[in-house]
């Protein structure tokens, strides 16, 4: 931006005597909460029922922030770590096929996890 346009981009900003105070828009009461921050960032729409049910399951948490990202598709795999020049395998190790495969399928996260799938 110019200095003709930085002027232009504050000709209309008025300062106010007193100590900045910031404002959340997302609540009504302008203080942040990270419910509203969960619900601007997700799609709106009806509810996920294998996350609701995941999220209440008796898996330990790791195994469930897991199950969430290989929901998600977030998962780091081989193939994507191959992609930012990881040194390691791509494929699985033990039946050496791509592990996206396998994640899309379910194989090898247990009995368990399978369910949520």
């Amino acid at each position: 931006m110019d200095l003709n346009g930085t002027r232009w981009a504050l000709e209309n900003v008025n300062l106010q005597p007193g100590k900045d105070k910031p404002i959340w828009v997302l609540e009504n009461s302008g203080k942040y909460s990270t419910k509203s921050m969960y619900r601007f960032l997700t799609p709106r729409g009806g509810l996920d029922k294998r996350l609701t049910k995941l999220w209440k399951s008796k898996l330990s948490m790791k195994l469930k922030v897991f199950m969430w990202l290989a929901l998600r598709g977030r998962i780091q795999t081989g193939v994507a770590l191959k992609r930012k020049k990881w040194k390691g395998e791509a494929n699985c190790i033990i039946c050496n096929t791509p592990e996206t495969d396998k994640l899309q399928r379910g194989a090898g996260l247990g009995k368990g996890a399978k369910e949520y799938g």
